[in-house]
């Protein structure tokens, strides 16, 4: 082996494994053992393209032979808290895909039967990762926030299809805990003021609420429409600026309003906001996942930066208690 290269193992081989094994060749460290749920379909064409040698049924021997220096979790939705609390017991640094568990009381317990060795544990919330969120960190400290806007119509019918009618249960932890963590990465904890919600099969398909930040109280309007044609989107409203997450990947800088005249084609003056900047994230991996893992390997392998940035076990049981408060407001 290469000085300085890192052995990583999977547990998990579906879709999202290749994006994780994409960025760790990137890096140049190496894939060395795959493991998957006997008669997986995965794992056979994910070892064939990353010329993986080492293949298990049974994860925890596959830790025991090969002894990695990194576990990369990317097990099915419904899966993961299953195996969560071997993985954290084994020691070796791992990154674990959301959502860790479908509930705070199974992470509770997670965190009650691995102690300290849950630090070891970095949570896959890459969106944190996006090239433009310390600019949008930085200006929300500097700047005079009034107000978030958040949008979150998260595409429930397709998840059925591909999943299960049960995931329907799960909605907030398993789609909307990607842009709530976001948020709550940046504004720190948040309230509930007033959440309205509407039921149709037993299941909800609309929120709409007010929130506040516990630092500063600032307003936070929530909408989330199950299945909307509408592209989710995060917007923070400053005195004299809107910053705009729209696709997520994408955020726009709009200042003041621009003039436009009337023309033969639309005879009526129009304003509209004006764009001043537009930051895109980096496209050549997926979103997020380079830079995730890059403070991956640095911050839990290396040691080399402390861990500030990433989610660990307890964000990821204070962002599941906050879904749980969405789910289950009252007046």
């Amino acid at each position: 082996m290469e000085q300085g290269k890192k052995r990583f193992a999977f547990i998990g081989c579906g879709e999202i494994a290749y994006y994780h094994a994409d960025v760790i060749l990137a890096h140049g460290h190496q894939i060395v053992g795959a493991s998957a749920r006997p008669n997986s379909k995965n794992i056979g064409p994910f070892s064939q393209k990353y010329h993986i040698e080492s293949c298990y049924v049974d994860f925890l021997k596959m830790l025991e032979d090969l002894e990695p220096d990194a576990i990369i979790v990317c097990t099915s939705w419904d899966q993961t808290e299953k195996i969560c609390t071997d993985v954290i017991k084994s020691g070796i640094p791992s990154l674990i895909e959301k959502p860790v568990a479908l509930s705070a009381e199974k992470i509770k317990i997670i965190l009650k039967e691995t102690g300290h060795l849950a630090d070891n544990v970095l949570v896959g919330y890459n969106r944190r990762f996006y090239d433009f969120i310390p600019e949008l960190k930085k200006t929300i400290c500097s700047h005079d926030l009034l107000s978030i806007h958040l949008n979150f119509p998260e595409a429930v019918s397709s998840l059925v299809e591909s999943h299960s009618s049960e995931i329907q249960n799960h909605i907030l932890v398993y789609m909307s805990s990607h842009w709530l963590d976001l948020v709550l990465y940046l504004m720190g904890d948040l309230e509930i003021s007033v959440m309205e919600k509407k039921k149709k099969g037993g299941h909800v398909y609309s929120y709409h609420g007010i929130m506040r930040t516990l630092n500063g109280g600032v307003p936070i309007h929530y909408s989330s429409d199950y299945d909307s044609p509408q592209q989710i989107s995060i917007r923070f409203v400053f005195s004299n600026s809107v910053w705009e997450l729209c696709p997520i990947e994408k955020l726009c800088v709009y200042e003041g309003l621009e003039r436009i005249e009337p023309s033969s084609k639309y005879p009526i003056r129009r304003y509209v906001p004006k764009v001043v900047k537009v930051f895109q994230t980096d496209l050549s991996y997926k979103p997020g996942y380079f830079e995730q893992m890059g403070y991956f390997i640095d911050a839990y392998l290396l040691r080399k930066s402390s861990k500030d940035r990433g989610c660990t076990m307890k964000d990821a049981l204070m962002l599941t208690q906050f879904c749980s408060q969405i789910k289950n407001y009252t007046k």
